[in-house]
């Protein structure tokens, strides 16, 4: 073999050493790797460590300053030293001089210039092309391993060993080398000798506590393993390399109720295995583990790692010896790297193989029965991570576990201990990181030959027990429920699973971790390996950041399922999946079960044209029989595939396509179409092919003439589809008139570079069949695969000029292949390997392209041929050379196979005929989620269920140098995957969450499902939340007068109706989750909205959860609104959408963590859909939720989480376009006025005054302390009530934020002369005259100037004060002609710290009014002359007028009338609990009395008040408290110790009362009693708070401008507040229209905004809409209302009124068709409308008995549809198309048809006539669905049945499976209607329960069950009035026909009347249950037009269906 061959395992020979490019300096301490972990400055090494010493240390280039100290240094190579290579981020790598030299001449040999060593330029060429920054060395270090004597003592023991393998004899004569590390035994021996180091011995240890002790060491016959012995099951933990059982699960631990549960599970105990992992094999293992068992010992294992492979061999069932002959080192591991001791490790091998005997043996004699296993990432084939550089591998291992953290080191470290037991913790973690420190040291330094290390061989690619367990006739034993944790550690950013990535990838060649899915440890697919891979076995998948090879058990979720797989059913438990490949079914049995289903209809059909090997290829034998070759692995393994070398070989033919990846999408195409597969010969020229397959073409064209043929080519199949039409250009013109298409998918329109790689031997696929096949190497191989010229076609696409491209290789040249073999090098197969194609061959293939595919266009018209791209992690690209030696090339823009580069064609145009599947090459046909798309591209030419191929921005991607992995022993299914370029399937994750987020534009009114919603503090209900109030009945408002509503972050309030049987049949869960938003201060933030939705949305899935209100698998759907994008400038559409899917998935996390502590079933969160009503916002939603994915991806990992984002905008009912940019009507902005200088919490002073205050009078007090001494004395100490009064504080600067619609919160502070503007208003108070001046003069002073243009805009304002600004009168201000209050609706909030947490409320109608109470005895309390305050008849007037509003409204209303006393008073005032209260009385506001103290309140007899104090005693707080009394309203703002002077309005605020409104100064009687009574009369009609105060100040202004009483009233609360629905009919109608669309909207919205369900408002009559419409058209000018888009509306709108509103609506569509349409805006739903509205008039006439007027309307009718189905479907290819006709069209046309035969039966036409008409009605509503499942619409096929079924079309013998498809009916239009939240969809339901009773053998009635069904949806699902009575009329329809029906039969003459008894008698059964049919028709029909009058709900396009 030539030098360059030689291998690279082998330890290269000894040399002085290397030159470095260094700069020496002092030898340093050891690298930080090799130190404690501890931070102790005193920390002693590890006695494995102690004698270890630094003998040099070199700094590196770019890591010193001084670049010119940096010389060549030369250090000594030795098997005592080793080098410590430091990178920059403390990275270190342990390996020899003489191995990092090799190691870089072969990987980077431009880092050697002049046989000098320069670190500097060892860099990853690719790492910028992979999102990495370069590797920067710093330092190396030259250590001399401890002389402490371990090499010596491992010696003697290799020695001892020989001697009891050979004899003292034979022993003595071998040299000391024999027993070195070079020696297998001296390996082995060293190992060995490590391990002893660690406390323990290897056993049974009995697990019962926290921790295993070494009294719990168990040996054979101890008493614990009795119970084990008696057949009681045992658990038996195993770990893996360097590990031990408490290291390695006791994070099991960490779940009380598992641990506990296995313990009862296992009451033969719970064990766990100690053993040693370096120095042993798992064989060795196994062994001692079964004789240390107790006999008949039945266990279940779960085992961690290399453990593993000791379970597999416990699970041995029958091994035949061809198994055991397979446990041999590689033969390619051998011959390129012959080991020093071969003698020995054959020997080892062959005790290894006795071994294995002994161990099945021992199975059957000790009956050890293994009933559970659990197998916990297993290297089952070894793992790629030691198949390379061991040292590397080792230091990379070493570097993750000493700077992983406290966190990892503590599980990490710990789990690589040995058998240690009753040491503390953290001694064994340290003790464990020397181990493995000494071993990374020792392999390096003595470069041991990994294969000489039991523990470390086993777990190589190259293991013989990988290959051993590999082998088919290693059997595993039956019974064993096998189950597999899996997982795959997500790289990203530079964490912890970065940190040794970069060093391990440029080291490796083949990109370790960028290749193979890993968990830093073990390759992903080698876990599924070994007896995992037989039958039965299942497995659960994790993937994520969180995911390593030591944290599996830290995760509760794998806790959750270990506990059910051990203790549970395992076929039971959903979160694992089956694990083996099943076998394909068989196409045969597939074409029986499509026979079945579709029958023999005439249909579309498609050929499907396989890639290249996608046709499995046999060799027909003597008897004519075929033996599949290709593709069948039994056979390849065999070496059989050169029984298909020959290409002349007459008897090798292709059997069918490849079921695995053709099969399911077959099966879907079959579900519309006839598939038609054809396999071809790829071995042979693509030319040889194209006859047959126009043959099969042109065989389908003639036998079914007008079905289209499309064509469905993947790979290489797309050549021979171009070759083809290119061939055959008039059979393809054929088949495009048929309506036919072609579909590409992966093809390689210019050949593909993995050509190259394969016949190079660098492919996966080549290297797999090398190592399966016994009896040909790679070589051999690929000399067989040269001889294909079909597989030489695929080679990158020769040049036109015939003459490769300068620099490029000319791949049709033998030549060329001659010189690529000569520098073609492989590390494992060796060099001078690769294929010797002959020039005829290569001639061959280039003459097809040449020929054929002349040049890179495809056959026109472009528009019928679409291609899809794929996506792989990397495709081959190319070849590049390097000092002599080929580089493979690779890029990400491919599909693992084909390159997009390779698959665009010059006149197919990317952005309109090309999408993008993000899978790899197999997968573009077996990925079922893409199958939909693939039928859309195949039927209509396009589809919205792919993208477009992703556009790179900046510099074009580069290609990467990649070197081929090292192979493995392929399972089939890997194997087949690599054939086709694809990497190994990557398994169902477990349990990840996946959440779909769309987006709807529509009206809330058609959710069905929980809406979110967001809620502030104080807000009112308005808007979307008042809609959804008024939907829910009142439960919203409900709950917040209850106190318990959402307001701050995290609370939340949620509504849900138990669903009916109905609405859980159809999905359906109405309801609300209203999540507080927290206080409305512009602060809100994402994360905020994150938080809030978070606990709401698990508040809600726990709610559902413990209400057992779902099922256990059934879908949690929620919609909701963009919270916060409106109310916060810094909440974005796209920040809204994130926040809250972040929200929803979070709560799906922590459900999750929450059942994985218990065993509560519980769904969570499957569907997000956000809705609003514009499409413009949702649009953008939809934008931002496509988007998602990549916006929240960090999040995503996190939560491991996955979306499926809707890749469109769904448009739902009720949907509009925004008309006009003014922010809404409802809208109140907020101005927030506060001093600028106080505190931002607005406590009280007395929260947090400490002044202690004496409850005596003063007077009292300083009595009693006059004759005391001391400092409490009178004279001493004054008391603190009467100390002199301060000043009073009056801010010097105001702070106003203005919070609008606009994306910003607008803030000032403005400066102010304290005192000025209590000055000019002190008078005022006083005063009840409007005084326009100061008012103006207010507005100027109070108001900063950039506020002042907005205030005079006049939009709803919501004033939030805090104390202070509260008393300034805001409602004063006047700009210019008129106040602001009066020009606009203002409020106000005030700021208060202090308020009842829980605020009960009443919840009847119940009021309080107090009316004059008396005032005798004024004098008792005030000083002053007055013992009795005046009269107040206007007060008296004024509360006689609001009891009568009240008591006219419905109110009960207690009534406390003049000249009542305060003892009175009170009793009224707590007598029982009230929603209103009104004061009508003298108040006074800080009014000094005799004791002092001031005063406020409302007076009553004898000097008493009713102040704070009382009112805070209330304990039921009313709703609305109006107090009209003078000054009440006012407040103080200074500190108020004394509550009886307390603001009444304040205090009425703080205990929680929504709406306060007051008087903050004197008012007129006559003012008040119109504000007052205005205010009622608003209130209890239904009108919004703000709105009625904004009524009555105008009213009061307009009728009393000379007073100011209209703005003394000072109203506080919500807004939005209302005492019930609005009933006053009042809408926004006194602005002039401007544009038509206002028009049209207002038509549209009046018609969607109708009554929606049964029970609710009575509809409008043809009058009321014919007045409406005049005033909407009295708003606009007249000529609009004559516009055709106007009148379609119209139209619409009397349409839906039923038959008084059939002329107008009549009309109106015959003028929207009739008048010009300039703006294009009617279209063909016009005709339909029209149609229908004809056809159903028709049918009212027909029934009155006005036939022909009704038989021609209902003619005409069915004319119009007919006719416009001609004039669009007037092509061949539109007629057989696979969508027959429009869906609405024909079953628009099928209804008239039908009535058209009502109408015939009317007339007593004969029944022939009827039935004929019946027929073609069926026919109708059939026409869309042709070719699909009957069930597919269920709507149409609900008509056609019974209409069938009279016409007698339907056989009695097919009535049984009528009624099945009628089911089927049902239960599909109950899922559509999920989505579609359609009415028709809805009744679909009960309509299919008619039908089957219809159908069925027993016509009896069958109770209330089908009226109870319709009466259940009317309650839940929007409908009009229309809609409804379609149902009705339905079904008295089906009555009439079946009595015309029954008449017919009566007169009718028998045909044979030799038996005419019994056909009588069969006569009259018919005709009685035809009978008793349509009686039950009839009363069902009569009872539910009663029960549901025709309302006119919102319809949308649903009106315009037919009843079913």
């Amino acid at each position: 073999m030539p030098d360059e061959t030689k291998p690279d395992l082998q330890p290269p020979p000894a040399t002085a050493g290397l030159r470095l490019l260094a700069v020496r300096q002092r030898a340093g301490e050891l690298p930080g790797v090799l130190r404690n972990a501890t931070r102790a400055a005193d920390a002693a090494l590890e006695p494995l460590l102690a004698g270890l010493t630094v003998e040099a240390t070199y700094a590196l280039p770019g890591a010193t300053r001084d670049a010119t100290a940096t010389t060549a240094q030369a250090i000594e190579a030795g098997d005592q030293r080793v080098l410590a290579l430091e990178a920059e981020d403390g990275t270190t790598i342990f390996v020899h001089a003489e191995r990092l030299r090799a190691d870089i001449e072969r990987l980077c040999p431009e880092a050697i210039v002049d046989g000098e060593l320069d670190l500097s330029r060892f860099v990853d060429r690719n790492a910028a092309q992979r999102g990495f920054f370069e590797v920067v060395w710093k330092m190396v270090s030259v250590l001399r391993l401890p002389a402490d004597g371990l090499a010596e003592e491992a010696m003697s023991l290799a020695r001892d060993w020989a001697i009891d393998q050979l004899s003292d004899t034979l022993t003595e004569k071998l040299p000391d080398k024999a027993f070195g590390v070079a020696s297998f035994l001296g390996a082995k021996a060293l190992m060995w000798t490590i391990e002893s180091r660690l406390a323990g011995r290897p056993g049974l240890y009995h697990w019962q506590k926290q921790t295993i002790s070494a009294d719990d060491f168990c040996p054979p016959g101890d008493p614990r393993l009795a119970e084990a012995g008696a057949g009681k099951r045992m658990l038996l933990f195993i770990h893996g390399t360097g590990s031990y059982t408490m290291g390695a699960f006791s994070d099991l631990l960490a779940d009380e109720n598992t641990w506990n549960d296995l313990q009862a599970k296992f009451p033969g105990g719970i064990f766990g295995y100690e053993h040693r992992s370096f120095s042993q094999s798992p064989v060795e293992n196994a062994l001692e583990l079964l004789q240390a068992l107790p006999e008949g010992a039945r266990l279940a294992l779960v085992t961690h790692s290399r453990g593993g492979l000791v379970g597999d061999l416990l699970c041995l069932g029958q091994v035949d010896e061809a198994a055991l002959e397979a446990y041999q080192m590689a033969s390619a591991s051998m011959l390129l790297a012959p080991a020093d001791d071969a003698m020995g490790l054959q020997r080892e091998l062959a005790e290894e193989r006795a071994r294995l005997r002994r161990i099945v043996q021992l199975i059957g004699e000790r009956r050890i029965t293994v009933e559970r296993y659990v197998r916990v990432a297993c290297p089952a084939r070894g793992t790629r991570f030691l198949s390379d550089n061991l040292e590397v591998a080792l230091s990379d291992f070493l570097n993750l576990l000493q700077w992983g953290g406290g966190a990892l080191l503590s599980a990490v470290g710990s789990a690589l201990g040995g058998p240690a037991a009753g040491q503390a913790a953290g001694r064994l973690a340290s003790s464990a990181l020397a181990v493995v420190k000494r071993l990374v040291l020792e392999i390096a330094g003595r470069r041991i030959d990994p294969r000489m290390i039991p523990g470390i061989a086993a777990m190589r690619v190259d293991s013989p027990l990988a290959a051993f367990l590999a082998h088919p006739a290693t059997r595993r034993r039956d019974g064993i429920a096998l189950a597999v944790i899996a997982g795959d550690t997500e790289f990203s950013g530079f964490g912890l699973g970065q940190l040794g990535r970069r060093v391990a990838n440029l080291f490796c060649d083949w990109r370790l971790f960028d290749r193979h899915d890993n968990d830093l440890v073990v390759d992903t697919d080698s876990m599924y390996a070994g007896l995992a891979a037989r039958a039965g076995a299942r497995y659960l998948y994790h993937q994520g950041e969180a995911v390593s090879h030591f944290r599996y058990f830290a995760n509760s979720l794998t806790r959750l399922a270990l506990h059910g797989w051990l203790t549970g059913d395992p076929a039971s438990q959903p979160e694992f999946q089956p694990l083996d490949d099943a076998p394909r079914q068989p196409w045969g049995e597939r074409e029986t079960g499509r026979t079945r289903a579709v029958g023999s209809q005439a249909r579309p059909a498609i050929v499907v044209l396989p890639g290249i090997m996608g046709s499995h290829i046999a060799v027909r034998d003597g008897k004519g029989k075929l033996d599949r070759i290709w593709f069948n692995l039994l056979r390849l393994g065999l070496g059989q595939l050169e029984r298909i070398a020959d290409e002349n070989d007459p008897g090798i033919c292709p059997e069918d396509i490849w079921e695995r990846f053709y099969g399911d999408l077959a099966d879907f195409l079959a579900g519309t179409h006839e598939v038609i597969r054809h396999p071809y010969d790829w071995r042979l020229p693509i030319e040889q092919s194209l006859e047959q397959l126009d043959q099969v073409i042109r065989q389908r064209l003639e036998n079914q003439p007008g079905q289209p043929l499309r064509l469905l080519a993947h790979s290489m199949g797309g050549l021979v589809a171009r070759a083809w039409m290119k061939k055959f250009p008039q059979t393809w013109s054929d088949v495009l008139k048929s309506g036919g298409r072609l579909l590409m998918l992966g093809t390689p329109n210019r050949g593909a570079h993995l050509m190259v790689h394969t016949l190079l031997g660098k492919t996966s696929a080549m290297r797999g069949l090398a190592t399966l096949d016994g009896k040909h190497d790679l070589q051999e191989i690929l000399d067989i695969v040269a001889g294909f010229p079909g597989a030489l076609s695929l080679l990158p696409r020769p040049s036109a000029s015939g003459a490769a491209a300068p620099g490029k290789p000319d791949y049709y040249s033998a030549q060329t292949w001659e010189a690529l073999k000569g520098r073609n090098r492989d590390r494992w197969f060796g060099g001078q390997i690769g294929a010797r194609p002959q020039q005829a061959m290569l001639d061959r293939a280039r003459s097809v392209w040449d020929a054929l595919l002349a040049d890179d266009k495809v056959a026109e018209p472009v528009e019928r041929i679409a291609y899809v791209f794929g996506q792989g992690d990397q495709t081959p690209c190319g070849l590049a050379q390097a000092d002599g030696r080929l580089q493979l090339l690779f890029t990400s823009e491919g599909d693992g196979s084909v390159t997009w580069q390779s698959g665009r064609l010059d006149n197919l145009p990317e952005g309109e005929r090309c999408w993008y599947m993000p899978v790899e090459h197999s997968d573009l046909t077996g990925t079922a989620e893409y199958f939909p798309a693939i039928l859309d591209l195949l039927t209509s030419g396009s589809t919205s269920r792919l993208d477009r191929l992703p556009r790179t921005r900046g510099a074009a991607v580069q290609p990467v140098v990649l070197e081929a992995p090292p192979p493995v022993v392929p399972g089939e299914e890997e194997l087949a995957r690599a054939i086709f370029g694809s990497g190994p399937r990557r398994r169902l994750r477990a349990r990840k969450a996946t959440l779909a987020v769309n987006v709807v534009a529509g009206d809330l009114r058609f959710i069905d499902q929980p809406l979110l919603c967001g809620h502030f503090v104080g807000d009112p209900l308005a808007a979307a939340e008042a809609d959804l109030d008024e939907r829910l009945e009142g439960r919203l408002s409900e709950r917040q007068r209850l106190g318990v509503y959402a307001g701050p972050i995290g609370t939340s309030a949620i509504v849900l109706s138990p669903p009916s049987a109905s609405q859980a049949a159809r999905g359906s869960r109405p309801g609300a989750v209203i999540v507080g938003l927290g206080d409305f201060n512009g602060q809100l933030s994402a994360r905020q909205i994150s938080e809030t939705v978070r606990a709401a949305v698990l508040r809600l899935l726990l709610l559902l959860r413990d209400s057992r209100a779902l099922g256990v698998d059934a879908p949690v759907r929620l919609y909701s609104l963009l919270l916060g994008c409106n109310s916060v400038a810094q909440i974005s559409i796209a920040d809204s959408v994130a926040a809250v899917t972040c929200g929803v998935l979070e709560a799906n996390r922590q459900l999750a963590q929450a059942q994985a502590m218990t065993a509560e079933p519980g769904a969570p969160v499957s569907s997000l859909t956000f809705i609003d009503l514009y499409r413009d916002v949702a649009t953008s939603a939809a934008h931002a939720v496509s988007e998602l994915p990549q916006a929240i991806e960090s999040q995503l990992r996190a939560l491991e989480a996955r979306l499926e984002p809707a890749r469109s905008l769904s448009i739902g009912q009720g949907a509009r376009d925004r008309l006009s940019a003014e922010q809404g009507w409802g809208y109140w902005s907020r101005l927030i006025i506060t001093d600028a200088d106080a505190p931002e919490v607005n406590c009280p002073p007395e929260c947090y005054d400490v002044e202690p205050r004496s409850p005596l009078p003063p007077e009292l007090r300083r009595r009693l302390l006059a004759g005391c001494p001391g400092p409490h004395a009178a004279a001493q100490q004054p008391a603190a009530d009467e100390a002199p009064p301060a000043p009073p504080y009056l801010p010097e600067r105001l702070k106003y934020v203005f919070l609008s619609q606009r994306a910003r919160a607008e803030t000032l502070v403005q400066q102010r002369q304290p005192g000025l503007i209590e000055a000019l208003v002190r008078q005022q108070r006083l005063n009840n005259r409007n005084n326009p001046r100061l008012a103006r003069t207010l507005f100027q002073l109070m108001l900063p100037i950039d506020y002042k243009a907005a205030a005079r805009a006049g939009s709803r304002l919501l004033l939030v004060l805090d104390s202070y600004t509260a008393s300034l009168p805001w409602e004063l201000l006047q700009a210019d002609d008129q106040p602001l209050a009066v020009r606009a609706p203002m409020i106000r909030q005030l700021i208060t710290a202090r308020f009842r947490g829980a605020v009960p409320t009443a919840n009847t109608r119940s009021a309080c009014v107090i009316v004059a109470p008396s005032t005798l005895g004024f004098k008792n309390r005030f000083p002053g002359v007055l013992d009795e305050l005046e009269r107040l008849p206007g007060a008296i007037a004024e509360g006689n007028a609001v009891r009568a509003i009240l008591s006219q409204a419905g109110w009960q209303v207690a009534f406390c009338g003049e000249g009542k006393d305060a003892g009175e008073v009170l009793a009224h005032l707590y007598d029982q609990p009230y929603r209103l209260l009104t004061v009508c009385a003298h108040g006074i506001f800080e009014l000094p009395g005799r004791d002092g103290r001031r005063y406020t309140g409302v007076v009553l007899s004898d000097g008493s008040l009713i102040t704070a104090v009382e009112i805070g005693l209330m304990e039921v707080v009313p709703e609305v408290v109006f107090l009209s009394c003078c000054h009440v309203g006012s407040m103080s703002h200074e500190s108020q110790p004394n509550r009886l002077a307390y603001s009444l309005a304040r205090e009425l605020i703080d205990i929680g009362v929504r709406c306060v409104i007051a008087a903050g100064w004197a008012v007129d009687d006559q003012a008040a009693k119109t504000f007052a009574t205005t205010f009622f009369a608003e209130l209890t009609a239904g009108r919004a708070y703000g709105d009625a105060v904004f009524a009555a100040r105008r009213e009061t202004y307009e009728k009393h401008a000379a007073s100011n009483t209209w703005g003394a009233y000072q109203a506080y609360g919500d807004p939005g507040y209302r005492l019930g629905p609005d009933s006053s009919g009042r809408q926004r109608q006194d602005r002039p229209l401007v544009a038509v669309e206002e028009l049209i909207a207002c038509v549209d919205g009046r018609r969607l905004g109708r009554p929606a369900q049964a029970g609710r408002r009575s509809p409008p009559t043809f009058a009321d809409e014919q007045r409406w419409l005049q005033q909407q058209f009295a708003r606009c000018p007249s000529e609009w209302s004559t516009r055709p888009e106007v009148q379609q509306s119209v139209a619409a709108l009397y349409a839906d009124l039923g038959e008084s509103g059939f002329a107008a609506a009549h009309a109106a569509y015959l003028a929207a068709l009739q008048n010009g349409d300039e703006a294009g805006r009617v279209a063909c739903r016009a005709v339909e409308q029209l149609a229908n509205l004809e056809a159903r008039q028709g049918e009212k006439l027909a029934d009155s008995g006005r036939l022909a007027e009704g038989k021609q309307l209902i003619d005409t009718a069915i004319a119009r549809l007919e006719a416009l189905n001609r004039a669009v479907d007037q092509s061949p290819a539109a007629r057989n198309s696979a969508n027959m006709g429009n869906a609405e069209r024909n079953a628009l046309l099928g209804s008239a048809l039908k009535r058209r035969a009502c109408a015939l039966a009317a007339a007593d036409s004969p029944w022939s006539e009827v039935a004929q008409a019946l027929r073609k009605a069926a026919d109708a509503y059939l026409a869309t669905s042709r070719g699909q499942p009957p069930h597919s619409q269920p709507y149409h096929t609900l008509n056609a049945l019974p209409l069938h079924w009279l016409a007698g079309k339907l056989a009695e013998r097919d009535r049984a499976r009528a009624v099945d498809v009628a089911r089927q009916c049902g239960a599909q239009a109950s899922q559509r209607f999920a989505a579609s939240k359609d009415f028709w969809d809805a009744v679909g339901q009960p309509d299919a329960a008619v039908v089957e009773w219809l159908l069925g053998d027993d016509p009896t009635d069958p109770g209330n069950a089908l009226e109870n069904a319709y009466r259940q949806l009317a309650r839940e699902v929007p409908y009009s009035g229309r809609q409804w009575d379609s149902v009705a009329r339905q079904l008295r329809l089906l009555a009439s026909l079946l009595r015309k029906r029954q008449a017919a039969a009566d007169g009718a003459p028998l045909a044979d009347p030799s038996a005419a008894v019994e056909a009588a008698g069969r006569r009259d059964d018919a005709q009685r249950a035809d009978a008793q049919r349509a009686e039950v028709l009839t009363q069902l029909a009569e009872r539910l037009a009663g029960f549901a009058s025709p309302s006119s709900a919102p319809s949308g396009a649903a009106a315009s269906k037919e009843t079913p």
